[in-house]
């Protein structure tokens, strides 16, 4: 399950108004509605506002005939739409237990995360903030409810899963042995990355620099919290790479970095700052955490669906048939 704060530069409706998605636009109207949880509505667009990058990507890929298109937008939107409905069962299921032991969430929170938002995004620049609302089609009002249901998500998720797994050390030891060929790759890099979007990203990936130079904050929580990367829930781990396969300039900082070094980059308009975490093979030491993260990651997500078809019978789910424009 995904849950974001949602906030973006680009307006909702590039999300299909891109070249091979247009028509599907007129077919999926974006004020319809996808699916109904606990008498509360998914729309159409709120679907397509939550997998914007995804959606942007996918039209962005000439190679794709439409049909092949058609078929992988669809593919996307199931999958978004189910993320919607696992958190719209878990919202359900924070109101009825505050209406049975009065459990809230205190204003003061939603205002300190959204400040934090603020500061850590926008470099505390409220006008640029309001601005990029704006471009988003968003009040600042339905901006910070979608911070307080954020928080409720989190609490609930720690209070329901992520609190009662615990990973052993020989859990830990057994996966490495078992799967050796994940952890020697010859010729090859392991890296994580931290990717910056925005005008102010240089300035950013600076002054993130130097708080992981001064060893302030570590590397993977830096990624989770700032990184636009498709690997940032995963600490920015970016996985096993051929340096022949990366951008030049990129590979020329790598080649001179030592393990655990860490290179700061432009390449096409975004700073990446990447850490050389090993070469051609990590031992059990310098894997464990590694390890330890995947193992409660996926324990996590096992227990998340349990969880989630258990929530699907004690509240009202009902999906809405949308049309995808086949011809």
């Amino acid at each position: 399950m995904r849950f974001v704060v949602l906030i973006r530069t680009l307006g909702m409706a590039v999300v299909i108004a891109a070249h091979a998605a247009e028509r599907e636009q007129k077919a999926a109207l974006l004020d319809g509605v996808a699916a109904w949880v606990d008498g509360k509505p998914i729309t159409v667009g709120e679907v397509y506002r939550d997998g914007e990058r995804e959606f942007t990507r996918l039209a962005a890929r000439r190679e794709m005939g439409r049909e092949e298109m058609r078929r992988e937008q669809e593919r996307l939107f199931r999958a978004i739409l189910e993320d919607k409905i696992s958190q719209e069962l878990v919202l359900a299921f924070f109101r009825r237990q505050s209406a049975e032991t009065g459990v809230s969430i205190p204003e003061q929170a939603v205002d300190r995360q959204a400040e934090d938002f603020i500061r850590k995004r926008f470099g505390g620049d409220r006008r640029a903030f309001l601005e990029a609302l704006g471009q988003a089609r968003m009040t600042f009002d339905e901006w910070r409810e979608t911070i307080r249901r954020q928080l409720i998500v989190e609490q609930i998720r720690a209070q329901e899963l992520t609190g009662k797994v615990r990973i052993s050390p020989e859990a830990i030891r057994r996966y490495y042995e078992e799967n050796q060929s994940e952890f020697e790759h010859p010729g090859q890099i392991l890296l994580r990355r931290i990717i910056l979007v925005g005008p102010d990203a240089e300035s950013r990936s600076n002054e993130l620099m130097d708080r992981l130079y001064r060893k302030e904050a570590d590397f993977s929580a830096l990624a989770r919290e700032y990184s636009w990367g498709p690997e940032a829930d995963q600490g920015g781990l970016w996985g096993w790479r051929d340096p022949e396969d990366l951008a030049e300039p990129l590979a020329q900082k790598l080649a001179r970095a030592p393990e655990g070094g860490i290179v700061r980059v432009e390449l096409g308009g975004e700073w990446h700052l990447v850490r050389l975490e090993a070469r051609d093979r990590i031992g059990l030491d310098a894997a464990r955490s590694m390890i330890e993260a995947r193992l409660r990651r996926e324990e996590i997500e096992r227990l998340a669906r349990q969880w989630i078809e258990s929530l699907k019978e004690q509240f009202h789910v009902q999906y809405v048939e949308v049309s995808f424009g086949k011809e």
